[in-house]
């Protein structure tokens, strides 16, 4: 379950609430498919940002970590693990 999405210039940070049996690798593997929806159509992958995680208690935390600076008020969608959730005002 995601708990939060957060969102600056340098990084994109996702707290997902996971069960005991979770796992982190696979985890990791299904993030680095995320990708980013910005207002004018453009979508920007794993070529724009970096993906880390790491567990905090029961809650895996995920960065997708940007190259360059990134448009925030731009952005409108964070796809991850298949789902495509709303990030517009």
């Amino acid at each position: 379950t995601i708990e939060s999405i957060e969102l600056t210039p340098l990084a994109c940070t996702v707290v997902l609430h996971c069960g005991e049996d979770a796992d982190l690798p696979p985890l990791m593997d299904e993030s680095r498919n995320a990708s980013l929806t910005l207002s004018d159509g453009t979508r920007w992958s794993s070529d724009q940002f970096s993906v880390e995680g790491s567990w905090r208690g029961s809650e895996n935390v995920i960065w997708l970590d940007f190259f360059d600076p990134a448009p925030v008020s731009e952005i409108r969608t964070l796809t991850l693990f298949g789902e495509e959730l709303s990030l517009a005002p």
